[in-house]
């Protein structure tokens, strides 16, 4: 080959690079042939493992009838219920070039994961996280579950206005979601004709509480306040009977599972609890229908709050990641974070959604009585 040839040899390679690196970097005029990679970061083990469990079942219904299921895929991973497996997790899914995480339910995680989640511009949207001051305007933090300001005040509102009961006692999980609803549920005294007579933590996996439980019934409370995870809640229960306290018991969401009620005994006449607005006896149309198919997939156990949030947040995002491809806009953390923020309602499993300016849901709560609840 002579000099000349090499030449353009040489030069038709350039090009020919020059063409493919070109067309490598262009943004793609139609973003529905590329996958979607989305994290979910859950509890499956460890102490909110029932939680994380009920949670993937509604992600997964979800998944299963989607329009765009084959253009999604999901990328679990476990946090254990514990901050720095969570931490470790979540670094996990960032390096698996996860940019959207279904996830951090659990307040404390949520916490711990957060500042890595706006560092690298990564959408946190959670199903479950309460703790008041995880949200913040602008950052890439989006939740649908009632948070703990609303759900303190409203049991604390339950206590005093409904049903007129003065001498409280308050024994609470000393971690962030059990301070923090704890904290709530106090501002609300202020100023009533009530009067706090214990006031107590107990630290996470605590298993026996009788010292605890002998010094409330000496103070003869007319209701315990018991923000307690499920199987807190399922021990303490057990050592109350024991004790055989007969003052009101005002739980949280994780008092409705069938162990809740069978460790109650001869209390559930005594126990009520705070509860998103959802019911498994819904005239809301997305909720039936969540319930029918939940059902259908699900023989061996029932819909809930949770399994119904995990669905409702798919859904969410699944709707978000379609308005973008439908304007061309490419699917990323920062492209969903302000679609989310525009967002009109959504009508979902667990009622009418849409975000404050925190990425807060505007969401309410019920109360149920146990001894009402067909577990």
């Amino acid at each position: 080959m002579n000099k000349k040839s090499i030449i353009w040899a040489v030069l038709a390679i350039a090009v020919l690079v020059g063409i493919m690196c070109w067309h490598k970097y262009q943004p793609s005029a139609n973003n529905n042939s590329e996958t979607v990679k989305i994290g979910v970061l859950l509890p499956l083990t460890g102490a909110g493992d029932i939680y994380g469990k009920d949670l993937k079942s509604g992600i997964d219904l979800a998944y299963q009838e989607s329009p765009i299921k084959d253009r999604i895929q999901l990328v679990y991973e476990d946090d254990a219920t514990d901050v720095t497996k969570g931490i470790n997790a979540f670094n996990s899914l960032i390096f698996k070039d996860v940019d959207i995480v279904i996830g951090g339910i659990m307040s404390n995680v949520a916490s711990g994961i957060l500042p890595i989640a706006n560092k690298n511009h990564v959408l946190l949207f959670s199903p479950k996280a309460t703790a008041v001051d995880l949200s913040k305007e602008n950052d890439y933090f989006f939740r649908i579950w009632p948070t703990d300001d609303l759900d303190g005040k409203y049991s604390a509102a339950y206590v005093v206005d409904n049903l007129n009961l003065k001498r409280i006692a308050i024994l609470y999980d000393d971690g962030t979601y059990g301070v923090g609803i704890r904290n709530e549920f106090k501002k609300y005294l202020n100023g009533k004709d009530v009067e706090v007579v214990f006031d107590e933590g107990y630290s996470s996996g605590q298993t026996n509480f009788r010292t605890q439980i002998s010094k409330i019934k000496s103070s003869k409370p007319d209701v315990l306040f018991l923000p307690a995870y499920y199987k807190e809640a399922v021990l303490i229960l057990k050592q109350l009977n024991e004790n055989n306290c007969d003052f009101y018991i005002s739980g949280v969401s994780s008092f409705l599972e069938s162990e809740v009620k069978q460790a109650a005994g001869k209390l559930t006449n005594k126990v009520f609890f705070t509860y998103p607005l959802y019911s498994v006896d819904s005239s809301n149309p997305s909720t039936e229908y969540f319930n029918v198919q939940y059902d259908a997939a699900y023989k061996d156990r029932k819909p809930n709050a949770f399994s119904a949030h995990g669905y409702d947040s798919f859904k969410v995002l699944e709707r978000v990641i379609m308005s973008l491809e439908k304007e061309n806009k490419e699917v990323n953390a920062t492209n969903m974070k302000t679609a989310l923020e525009a967002m009109d309602v959504y009508h979902g499993a667990t009622g009418d959604l849409r975000f404050d300016k925190n990425g807060d849901a505007d969401k309410g709560l019920q109360i149920l009585w146990l001894k009402e609840v067909n577990l």
